[in-house]
């Protein structure tokens, strides 16, 4: 019987629960200089929605350079945990820094939820 209710007692929390789930973020647009000395950092700003509530918030860049191409993901992440404020979360310019350590035309490809991606180039010099 003791078992029993300490079973029961652990399983039936009062306090509200909390999920956190990982997306990648659908990106509209970026903006980046079109040429850059070398051993400069590059700054690529990011510009879409995360989400429609306070429950949404960036989360994270995941990058990944070969060759001359950088490869960029946007994370956001869903904190739901009872009444969320009615606010749009946007990335609003949030950037990036990568500093390339080859002269050339380098590709920047940031890829999309569903398979898209948006790219772009830059020249270093």
């Amino acid at each position: 019987m003791f078992l029993t209710f300490s079973v029961l007692f652990i399983s039936c929390s009062t306090e509200p629960e909390t999920n956190n789930d990982s997306f990648l973020v659908k990106v509209d647009s970026i903006g980046l200089s079109k040429t850059i000395a070398l051993g400069d950092t590059l700054h690529i700003a990011f510009y879409g929605t995360i989400g429609n509530n306070g429950g949404y918030a960036f989360d994270r860049f995941e990058s990944n350079v070969e060759n001359n191409s950088l490869g960029l993901k946007v994370w956001g992440t869903y904190k739901s945990a009872g009444a969320q404020a009615a606010v749009m979360v946007y990335l609003d310019g949030r950037t990036f820094g990568f500093v390339p350590t080859t002269k050339g035309d380098y590709t920047i490809v940031v890829y999309q939820p569903g398979g898209t991606t948006i790219e772009d180039s830059v020249v270093v010099q």
